[in-house]
This record gives structure tokens, C-alpha cells and sequence, in this order.
């Protein structure tokens, strides 16, 4: 079984239901960020898992699944009859998920990332979710997907990897450098 094509030596790939497009597209970027953060997001779930941190394990993996299914949305991969409630139930599930994980101590300054290895891998997923966030903006400011309204989700995201960060350096009483 071959594991590669040569569809895509030429600099196109086939999109969605077949369609032909460049690679260097707004979409196809905004795909491979999508990638990359689910990557990222399950390389801090394995810590996660390692460390026998369920919650924060569980949590990953829901962001991850989330992520997929936004991205099938907004390519238009799925015949979602009502994606506005998608994006409501999702902003209000990840915005439940900060509230479980919010630190207890309240931050009064920068706090630099890292800290535990877990921390700093969620940080990672943080940074590869803001770099989505932005690919999406230059992508919503389009014709083509003007109208979907996933910036709050992805922004919340980008929080909530910040928090479970925050979270998980308190679980391991690490104490985190701050400015």
C-alpha cells in the first residue's frame, strides 16, 4: 500500500468535494494550522496522561475533537443545518472548561510560560491556537466566509489553554517565573 500520492507535486491539493485548489491559499493554511494544533494538543495530552492528570487529559482531547469539528464547518465539509448553535454550544462548553480550571491564585503579573514540561506543552498548544486564530481572521475576512463566527471560540480556546497551563504547574506545585 502506498502511503503518498503525486496529486500534490505540483503545488495543488484537492479540497473538500474535489476541488482543485493551490496550496498556498488562505484555506489550505488555515487547514494546516488546524493540524498542527490538534498535534501540539495531543503531545500535552500524552503528558497529561503520563502524569495521571485526567482532567486536564480529558479536557485536551475534547479541545482536540472540538477543533476537528470546527474545521470540517468552516471548510464546508459538513452539511451542519444550524453551525451558529455549533459555535454557541462550543463557546459555552470551553468557557465551563476555564471556569473548572481557573487557577486559585489570581495573577498580578506576566507569567512566563513554562514552568512543568506539561505547562510548557500546553503553552505550545496555546501559541498554535493563536496562529489559527489569526490564519482564521485573514480567511473570515474573505467573501467566501464572511459570516462565520468562530473568532470568540477560537480566542476562548487560546484562554483556556492558558488557564489549564496555569492549572496544571498549581496540581504539580511548580512555582511559575513571573515579570
Amino acid at each position: 500500500m502506498r502511503y503518498y500520492s503525486t496529486t500534490g507535486d505540483a503545488g495543488t491539493t484537492s479540497f473538500g468535494k474535489g476541488e482543485t485548489i493551490s496550496k498556498g491559499c488562505d484555506r489550505v493554511e488555515f487547514l494546516g494550522c488546524l493540524d498542527e494544533a490538534q498535534v501540539v494538543l495531543g503531545f500535552a495530552a500524552v503528558e497529561a496522561e503520563n502524569n495521571a492528570h485526567q482532567e486536564t487529559h480529558q479536557g485536551l482531547i475534547w479541545m482536540q475533537r472540538s477543533l476537528f469539528n470546527a474545521g470540517t464547518i468552516i471548510m464546508g465539509m459538513t452539511q451542519d443545518e444550524n453551525p451558529g448553535l455549533f459555535w454557541e454550544d462550543q463557546l459555552s462548553e470551553v468557557e465551563n472548561l476555564i471556569e473548572l480550571f481557573a487557577p486559585e491564585v489570581e495573577l498580578r503579573s506576566f507569567v512566563l510560560p513554562g514552568g512543568s514540561e506539561l505547562s510548557a506543552r500546553i503553552e505550545l498548544a496555546r501559541i498554535a491556537i493563536r496562529r489559527l486564530e489569526r490564519v482564521f481572521c485573514r480567511l473570515n475576512s474573505s467573501a467566501e466566509m464572511a459570516g462565520v463566527d468562530a473568532l470568540p471560540y477560537f480566542n476562548r480556546l487560546s484562554s483556556l489553554c492558558f488557564v489549564m497551563a496555569r492549572h496544571s504547574n498549581e496540581t504539580l506545585e511548580v512555582v511559575e517565573r513571573s515579570l
